[in-house]
């Protein structure tokens, strides 16, 4: 029981990479995921699917997001 997330490097600085290796991370009864060791000034596709006995349902939509390094504290 829990879920299964799923994601994906797909831009570094504004450049495309179609060829990076998709990430799956199983979760247990936990209700929030951190994602570690995203790599600064990229953006990720993320989905989302329920777990149960009967094995991995149907995925969310793929989401976008990213990681921006900070200056002085500030985004």
């Amino acid at each position: 029981m829990g879920y299964h997330v799923t994601y994906q490097r797909v831009m570094v600085g504004g450049v495309r990479k179609d060829f990076e290796p998709v990430v799956q991370v199983d979760v247990g009864g936990q209700e929030t995921l951190t994602l570690d060791n995203l790599e600064p000034y990229s953006k990720y596709k993320i989905r989302v699917a329920a777990k149960t006995s009967k094995g991995v349902g149907p995925y969310t939509p793929f989401t976008h997001g990213g990681k921006f390094a900070l200056r002085n504290g500030r985004k």
